[in-house]
């Protein structure tokens, strides 16, 4: 039920601490609002039995901080809840500063022995930044 998901998004939205909504943090909110829905669980759960949740990546994902830092920050009970143990990334680092650096023409040329024809360099900064779906 529509009404239902709509009034979840809202309890995981004010769970999260009432984060400013753009595409990735509002696609966050709604995973996880959906994945109670459909388990039939309430947005108290998540407090109160967060231990035994396996909450989806999104939802781990920004409270490691890995899509970037609300200005109020999280509720620290609710991330450390949600991270069990994982580390959030630490305030005035970027996302990308734990990553290790990739050479360009060694991918480009795994890539071409993969799919068997010369590629461009978007794809292969394409197969880097989305691995899971290239």
């Amino acid at each position: 039920d529509l009404g239902e998901v709509c009034d979840m998004y809202r309890d995981v939205n004010r769970l999260f601490g009432d984060i400013v909504k753009v595409t990735p943090s509002s696609k966050c909110v709604g995973d996880l609002a959906l994945y109670l829905v459909q388990r039939q669980m309430t947005a108290e759960d998540v407090r109160t039995r967060g231990h035994l949740i396996d909450f989806p990546q999104s939802s781990i994902d920004l409270m490691a901080r890995r899509l970037g830092f609300p200005h109020r920050g999280f509720p620290e009970d609710i991330q450390k809840i949600i991270l069990k143990g994982v580390q959030p990334i630490t305030k005035g680092t970027r996302p990308g500063d734990s990553l290790p650096a990739d050479d360009f023409e060694k991918v480009k040329a795994q890539l071409e022995d993969k799919l068997k024809r010369k590629v461009e360099a978007t794809e292969v900064i394409s197969s880097l930044l989305y691995p899971k779906v290239f």
